[in-house]
């Protein structure tokens, strides 16, 4: 898996990360910044973020993405679409397993296999077992 995480992230977000270990979020802030002519002291000026902040977001150095910096950036740079920032990375086959599995979305709503767990995750809050 390529996406780090932090030590104490729980079994279900790591096993659903390995389902599609080569899936991540690109941050184009750099090239945002370079179109622009600006630097990242500048941005760290205009926001208060500081700028091993704003270097870690351009190089992937973060795991983590801090909403209120987000925030902070769009409005300071005007941008009023997330896309403009981040993009998903996915290789040919997660794209094609995603294509398939949004035509089933498109008419069941959600995959079967979601279906499934949801429904017995459902019937176990309904009647909780005691250890």
């Amino acid at each position: 898996m390529i996406v780090k995480v932090h030590d104490k992230t729980n079994e279900q977000v790591v096993s659903n990360l390995e389902k599609f270990p080569y899936f991540t979020i690109r941050c184009k802030l750099g090239e945002v910044l370079k179109e622009r002519g600006l630097k990242m002291q500048e941005l760290s000026d205009l926001t208060g973020i500081r700028v091993a902040t704003i270097s870690e977001m351009v190089n992937m150095k973060r795991s983590t993405l801090n909403v209120p910096h987000i925030i902070v950036i769009a409005q300071a740079l005007r941008i009023d679409d997330i896309s403009k920032l981040f993009e998903f990375i996915m290789p040919d086959d997660t794209k094609e397993i995603f294509t398939q599995d949004q035509e089933i979305i498109a008419k069941e709503a959600i995959l079967p296999e979601q279906e499934e767990y949801l429904t017995k995750m459902r019937q176990e809050r309904k009647n909780p077992t005691t250890d």
